[in-house]
């Protein structure tokens, strides 16, 4: 996985157009980074890893033309 250093918009789309990184790799690192994150209860809820994998497969079998915001986690 090559997850940019940046997760600004235009990176992280060159990123996927690119072929070197899916949205499911991404939230993989994103949920990784937040397991590992000091506790700071910021949280109002958070949603399941499998459940955000689920979402981000369903993603990753539409084309990226379609959504302008295709892969950018909120």
């Amino acid at each position: 996985m090559n997850v940019p250093k940046s997760l600004l918009i235009p990176d992280l789309l060159e990123a996927y157009r690119a072929e070197r990184l899916t949205p499911r790799q991404l939230v993989e690192h994103l949920v990784r980074c937040a397991d590992l994150a000091s506790p700071r209860n910021i949280w109002i809820s958070r949603l399941s890893r499998e459940w955000l994998l689920d979402r981000a497969a369903g993603l990753e079998r539409r084309a990226m033309e379609e959504l302008p915001l295709y892969g950018i986690p909120f």
